[in-house]
């Protein structure tokens, strides 16, 4: 009796093991990519996401747009509220209240685009002062690299 494997059990042995190893190492770098497009467009998301609400609340707050030191139509754009100015500044968008050191919104992400557009809507009774934002945010690299817009708009509360 011989003991042992013989040479086509071997070559059999070795072709099932390579073909698993080839699905296991695909489905692990599908799960990589997949996990790392989606760690891309949640940070993306959720920088985007307070930006803008942090933006559209306090112009809510307001009581007045100071047309003097805003920009308006163009990038990179400048909305200032009373005490606090809004602006893109070194890829990022950044908040600053008065004297206080500006604050940046958007953390591990590059802001690429930030634009303010003034609109007056005047009835018989009271004219409303409307902000809209365009903000674009960026991040990623190569085949990970996403780009994703917002927008928003709000009524300046003073205006109403």
């Amino acid at each position: 009796m011989q003991r042992g494997y013989s040479l086509v059990e071997v070559i059999v042995y070795v072709a099932l093991l390579a073909s698993l190893s080839v699905f296991v190492i695909g489905s692990v770098l599908s799960i990589y990519k997949a996990f790392a497009k989606t760690r891309i467009d949640r940070a993306l998301s959720l920088n985007g996401t307070v930006a803008m609400e942090t933006m559209i609340r306090e112009t809510r707050q307001a009581i007045s747009i100071d047309g003097a030191a805003s920009t308006f139509g163009t990038n990179p754009g400048t909305l200032a509220l009373g005490a606090k100015k809004f602006s893109l500044s070194g890829g990022a968008v950044t908040v600053q209240d008065g004297t206080n050191p500006a604050q940046d919104l958007t953390s591990g992400v590059t802001a690429t685009s930030l634009i303010f557009y003034r609109d007056t809507v005047a009835s018989s009774e009271v004219s409303s002062d409307i902000v809209k934002i365009e903000l674009t945010l960026e991040g990623g690299e190569g085949a990970f690299f996403r780009r994703i817009t917002f927008f928003g708009s709000a009524v300046v509360r003073g205006a109403y």
